[in-house]
């Protein structure tokens, strides 16, 4: 998908309950109201939604509000700077509570040799390869019971 972004919503679980494509050049933030926007049966239980720094605007967490939907943004660790004495934003990596499982549903997704070039001229036929990925995902966890 040439100059498309996909922008998705993931349980805590690490499994898809919405899915917008949007152009390249759209912030994170508006494919989130996109998907707020466009809440399923599916996903209409959700109460709270953790998100990074990227997501941090006014605008978003009063739309979140409205929908019922309490939006929580999850900073990067922090670490003490004994140098300086003070507190500064850990530059390494380090793994944070809540940010984590939508990487791993992406590295779930690596997986799939589909996506591992942008094959796709519609954006809704990525859409809709995304999908079928994660309901064999799902499938397969049932099967194995894992």
């Amino acid at each position: 998908m040439k100059g498309r972004k996909r922008h998705i919503v993931v349980d805590t679980l690490g499994f898809l309950l919405g899915i917008v494509t949007s152009a390249a050049n759209t912030h994170d933030k508006y494919g989130l109201s996109s998907l707020i926007n466009t809440r399923t049966a599916l996903w209409s239980q959700l109460k709270i939604l953790f998100a990074d720094s990227a997501y941090q605007s006014p605008e978003l967490i009063e739309e979140c509000q409205r929908q019922g939907v309490e939006l929580r943004i999850v900073k990067r660790l922090q670490g003490w700077d004994s140098a300086k004495g003070q507190l500064k934003t850990l530059r390494n990596f380090k793994i944070t509570p809540k940010r984590w499982i939508v990487e791993r549903t992406f590295a779930w997704l690596g997986r799939f040799r589909r996506f591992s070039k942008d094959y796709e001229f519609y954006p809704y036929i990525g859409s809709t390869f995304l999908i079928l990925a994660m309901t064999r995902l799902i499938l397969n966890r049932l099967v194995t019971g894992g």
